[in-house]
């Protein structure tokens, strides 16, 4: 049996039945785009373009207007010209919108350079600017938000239309539980949720997600006899049941995910190598760093230390299996599931 809860992994077009809690963010994002969130419109509404710096995020950006054209482009979309050019080929194709949706965009800043940052501006600053039938939609966490004034200098209006996606209230979180739940057919005990949430954050209005994802995908693992770790297989006699006596076996949440990568490391033959490993893909500032295998191992080298390929090969595929890393991208680069594990990881330098 699946999982209805996403531990680490983001949740996608395909898990619209079980994601609760934002009806109003949901709201408030379509009224200001008009147009294209992937869980509000249809297929036939848009044409969703979603982007990751990789290597290079004007690099990423043509690849990724390549992949949707059916009418062939360029080898490489590299100037303003290139891409007003390329879009409108695209648009073409399909006579719909195109949305380019950059997610985790504060990669730009912590791994770009001067060079790179400006090129991008002056791309978004064309095609903003144009009659092209293209939108686009800026994915960052807060605190590196000041970073982006970099952009207002070419582009007044950038900062004009933004949301800011709160932490969750304990009323909603509330659906965030139930609802799942409910499309699983699992009862929950009264009083289950709200001691749940108490459990998570005692004395607080706000609730974590990243913590309550991982907290129910434990509590589900409990409750359906899964092996760990996390997408383990079935041991054998269940309960369809969130029991207060089940929330009472999950343990102290105060470093859920600090306990869960210790507990997963120290199973590994070789603990201190596996961490090794897991810092080549944490940033200088405590965020996930997209890496290729051989990145990797240059960024080990760089601390003085060695681990064969064949070494880092089975870490990674281990660390995969772990839902630690995720499974490589386009650019066979790996990176962790969540800046939370970035953060733990390295907190523990």
């Amino acid at each position: 049996m699946k999982s209805p809860f996403k531990f680490l992994d983001s949740y996608t077009k395909d898990d619209r039945e079980i994601f609760f809690g934002r009806e109003r963010e949901i709201e408030e994002l379509y009224h200001r785009v008009h147009c294209g969130l992937a869980n509000k419109f249809q297929d036939t509404d848009w044409l969703p373009l979603v982007i990751r710096r990789g290597g290079n995020i004007i690099e990423s950006m043509s690849a990724a207007v390549k992949a949707a054209s059916i009418t062939a482009q360029q080898a490489h979309l590299v100037n303003p010209p290139d891409f007003k050019k390329g879009i409108r080929s695209l648009y073409l194709d399909y006579y719909k919108p195109v949305f380019f949706i950059f997610d985790q965009f504060e990669e730009l800043f912590i791994f770009g350079d001067r060079e790179e940052r400006r090129s991008f501006i002056h791309i978004v600053k064309t095609l903003t600017e144009s009659e092209l039938q293209c939108r686009m939609i800026f994915v960052m966490r807060e605190e590196y938000m000041a970073w982006v004034t970099e952009f207002e200098k070419f582009i007044s209006s950038f900062f004009s239309n933004r949301v800011r996606i709160e932490k969750m209230s304990h009323r909603n979180a509330l659906e965030v539980i139930k609802g799942p739940c409910k499309v699983f057919n699992i009862s929950l005990e009264e009083g289950f949720a709200e001691s749940l949430l108490e459990k998570l954050s005692p004395g607080s209005e706000d609730v974590e997600l990243t913590y309550l994802q991982v907290f129910l995908d434990k509590i589900f693992r409990l409750a359906f006899g899964f092996v760990p770790p996390p997408g383990g297989e079935l041991k054998g006699g269940f309960s369809s049941s969130f029991t207060l006596a089940l929330l009472q076996k999950t343990g102290n949440v105060s470093d859920l995910l600090g306990s869960f990568l210790d507990e997963q490391i120290s199973l590994m033959e070789n603990p201190e190598t596996a961490m090794s490993l897991l810092k080549a893909f944490v940033s200088g500032k405590g965020t996930k760093r997209p890496a290729s295998e051989q990145e990797a191992i240059d960024n080990i080298k760089s601390f003085g230390k060695e681990i064969s390929s064949d070494t880092i090969k089975e870490l990674i595929l281990a660390f995969v299996k772990l839902r630690v890393l995720k499974d490589k991208d386009d650019n066979d680069r790996y990176e962790l599931r969540h800046d939370a594990l970035a953060e733990k990881i390295f907190k523990s330098s």
